[in-house]
């Protein structure tokens, strides 16, 4: 399956679970194997695009997809999962805190512009501690009562959490705390599925977020720490993958801060980075996440553009686009994304046409 989403100049927005579905018998139940043998569990087609889940020009004003099921698309106007096959979307229930987070950013918009959208694809707002806070008080407030001297060490942190703006920006000092603590208990995978040894224990939990406290002071010397000084960018070369990458990364190296954070906790800006190595390494290095970036307002008689490939569009450490867009992802800004054939030409530091010679292919003569 592939989520298609359009606009156009005239106003009209568009989403689509876009994908080839065949066309099976409803009577199976097709997330579990079935008998092969059996003539009634062949194909019997491909569903045509018409039968495919897809949001046009709803009331909400809005489309959007962060993996998570059509019939939560937007607001008011979704797919209805009744309307079609049981088989067709095997994701139908999943909506995950970052899908959650942007139908609410969407749907509180009140002055929407195109620099509005500018900053929105860079919004560093956590779900995961909006959403808990009123649960970690009264859970705080309960500790306080059955173990005072827990909870005593305890309140500091809990107190930065409560009061804190639940950003993931540079300058936070409560972000390294916060998406510890939850990596502590929820992992680092993309599941937001606490871990068994958590699930409905709120003592276990609290006194999991004095563990890690304690372990960033070992780690960084404070817990307190703003998120950029330890949430790095830094761009290695001739890496063939993540975990390539991640061995490549180096502390001493020239980095920049980042803001941004897992998606499971619900964030727009999607960061994940490397997990801290005691001694060695002890920064947290982006690897996956946001990758290109791009903005576009579809006026009446211009298209305007913007557009980011986190570090640059070449992965050769000797060109000048290596990392030339690196400071641009780290002060969450867009460049020009040239559309017109004039703005381009414009724009252009060097213009090549068939069968000229450049620079390069007359010095290798």
């Amino acid at each position: 399956m592939f989520n298609v989403t359009y606009a156009d100049r005239d106003g009209n927005i568009f989403y689509a679970y876009n994908g080839a579905v065949p066309i099976r018998n409803e009577q199976f139940d097709w997330t579990r194997t079935v008998d092969g043998s059996d003539p009634d569990t062949q194909w019997k087609g491909i569903h045509s695009f018409e039968d495919l889940p897809q949001v046009l020009n709803p009331q909400s004003g809005y489309v959007q997809n962060c993996n998570c099921s059509p019939y939560v698309t937007t607001d008011s106007g979704n797919p209805q999962r009744k309307n079609f096959p049981k088989y067709m979307v095997r994701d139908w229930d999943v909506d995950k805190r970052r899908s959650k987070l942007a139908r609410e950013l969407l749907s509180n918009a009140e002055k929407v512009s195109f620099d509005w959208y500018q900053q929105l694809c860079f919004d560093p707002t956590l779900y995961w501690p909006r959403i808990e806070t009123a649960n970690w008080q009264r859970d705080f407030k309960q500790l306080e009562k059955t173990d005072p001297e827990i909870a005593a060490k305890l309140k500091p942190y809990i107190e930065a959490l409560v009061n804190w703006d639940g950003k993931a920006d540079k300058n936070s000092k409560v972000a390294l705390l916060c998406i510890s603590w939850y990596e502590e208990l929820y992992g680092t995978s993309q599941s937001e599925r606490i871990k068994s040894e958590y699930q409905g224990n709120a003592r276990e939990q609290l006194i999991a977020l004095g563990r890690v406290a304690r372990r960033l002071k070992e780690l960084h010397g404070d817990w307190q720490l703003p998120w950029g000084e330890v949430h790095r960018l830094q761009r290695t070369a001739y890496s063939a993958d993540t975990m390539e990458a991640g061995v490549s990364l180096l502390p001493f190296a020239a980095s920049q801060p980042c803001a941004g954070a897992p998606g499971p906790l619900g964030v727009v800006f999607t960061i994940y980075s490397t997990p801290s190595v005691p001694l060695l390494r002890p920064q947290r290095f982006a690897v996956v996440g946001c990758s290109y970036m791009s903005a576009i307002a579809f006026g009446k008689d211009r298209v305007r553009a913007v557009s980011l490939v986190p570090f640059g569009a070449s992965g050769s450490p000797r060109s000048p686009h290596f990392r030339d867009q690196a400071d641009l992802l780290a002060n969450q800004k867009f460049k020009q994304a040239w559309f017109y054939e004039e703005d381009v030409k414009k724009a252009a530091r060097q213009s090549y046409h068939p069968g000229e010679k450049t620079k390069a292919t007359r010095e290798t003569k």
